[in-house]
């Protein structure tokens, strides 16, 4: 694949960023909720990549970085039972509500 090709693929994909601050004492729940939801997700059709992050600067924030090769199967994996499950379940583990942050390449 050449430099261009590939520009041309990554251009289709959908990068997010959701960020989670978990309520004093929830840190280490929520960091577990997490890390189920990245462990399942990652075997999600269409994932290119799905990591957690803890900001080093604030224990109780975390950071997904998330890469979908496209809106159809973000759709679905966000309609998956393991992913409306970790919605339910987190909201009382956090300060506010979660956001997300879509990304796109400038380059």
């Amino acid at each position: 694949m050449t430099n261009a090709e590939a520009a041309h693929a990554g251009a289709s994909t959908l990068s997010l960023l959701p960020v989670f601050v978990a309520k004093p004492e929830r840190g280490a729940e929520l960091l577990e909720q997490l890390v189920a939801l990245e462990r399942v997700s990652r075997t999600d059709p269409g994932c290119i990549a799905y990591r957690v992050f803890r900001d080093e600067d604030r224990a109780d924030r975390f950071v997904l970085v998330e890469e979908w090769s496209d809106q159809g199967v973000l759709e679905a994996h966000n309609a998956q039972p393991h992913v409306r499950q970790f919605v339910a379940a987190v909201g009382d583990l956090l300060i506010e509500p979660f956001a997300v942050t879509r990304l796109s390449p400038v380059t």
